[in-house]
């Protein structure tokens, strides 16, 4: 009796024993037969991935912003600046002329006209839409309701603007406050240099004739314009002479200027910057008060 109870025990362990290395040999030859097709999804998924940070980051990083700067000034003023992005598929094109000025965008061939002067004129003799809407709405209540919503809108916006700017002032005024201001004042110096660099012209040319009512102050602005040239080393890149006969201020300026600006190496300075241990503390302070506020 005792052996056949001893062999019924042991039937059901023999059969959990087959059965687990059945399911192993199944796992493992699941394992080797999609463990190839996870690796592949694996590296598909990487190469997208890849290409997304291509196409959108790199360009960003890689291609610059290329400027042109044009201006004439003397009898008429003459402005045009232009501005480029990916090989010219985006453009920016800004003119000023004998007082008016225009903006056009233009991406890959649609141009768009932003300063503002595709609104189709009014006859002479034509009343106009918002004055006619002030006359013929005078006695309607509902649109005085519509009109005071606006002015409290507006009031509010308003209202917004200053305590923002508020609280840009109380900002500026805990900067300088602040005990370590000077090695922040100086850091923020550093930066605001190498971006002043990136930021610089590549072709720059500056030539004409200035010229104040008193021959004394010509002579001051003269003084000044040396100074910064041979301190700079700018003197091949600008000429400007001094009218000491005008009768009142004159300044007939030609200026050419082109370059390119690169946003990953623009961006550098300012990471520079938040990098460092004193403008950290600064911005924690900052976001303290405001907290408690």
């Amino acid at each position: 009796m005792t052996e056949r109870r001893v062999r019924k025990g042991r039937k059901p362990r023999r059969i959990l024993r087959r059965l687990k290395w059945v399911l192993f040999w199944i796992l493992r030859g699941l394992y080797w037969i999609l463990w190839p097709l996870i690796w592949v999804i694996v590296r598909v998924a990487l190469i997208v991935l890849g290409l997304i940070i291509f196409v959108i980051i790199l360009p960003f990083c890689i291609i610059p912003i290329r400027y042109s700067v044009k201006a004439v000034t003397g009898d008429g003023t003459f402005v045009l600046v232009r501005v480029s992005y990916l090989f010219k598929l985006i453009r920016l094109v800004f003119e000023y002329r004998e007082g008016e000025a225009t903006t056009i965008l233009q991406i890959a061939w649609k141009k768009i006209d932003l300063s503002g002067r595709g609104a189709k004129p009014e006859e002479p003799g034509e009343i106009p839409k918002k004055a006619q809407r002030s006359i013929f709405s005078f006695g309607s209540k509902r649109r005085s309701k519509r009109r005071s919503k606006d002015l409290d809108d507006e009031m509010n916006q308003q209202s917004k603007q200053t305590a923002g700017f508020r609280n840009v002032i109380e900002k500026i005024k805990a900067v300088l406050t602040y005990p370590n201001r000077k090695i922040i004042i100086k850091l923020v110096k550093q930066a605001l240099r190498r971006a002043g660099r990136v930021l610089w012209p590549r072709h720059l040319a500056i030539f004409g004739e200035v010229g104040f009512s008193d021959p004394m102050k010509t002579g001051l602005f003269l003084g000044a314009y040396e100074a910064i040239i041979s301190a700079y080393r700018l003197r091949q890149k600008i000429c400007i002479t001094g009218d000491f006969m005008a009768d009142t201020f004159t300044a007939r300026l030609n200026v050419d200027a082109r370059g390119h600006i690169r946003i990953a190496r623009l961006s550098l300075p300012f990471i520079w910057l938040l990098l460092k241990k004193p403008i950290r503390s600064l911005i924690k302070d900052l976001r303290r008060k405001g907290d408690s506020k």
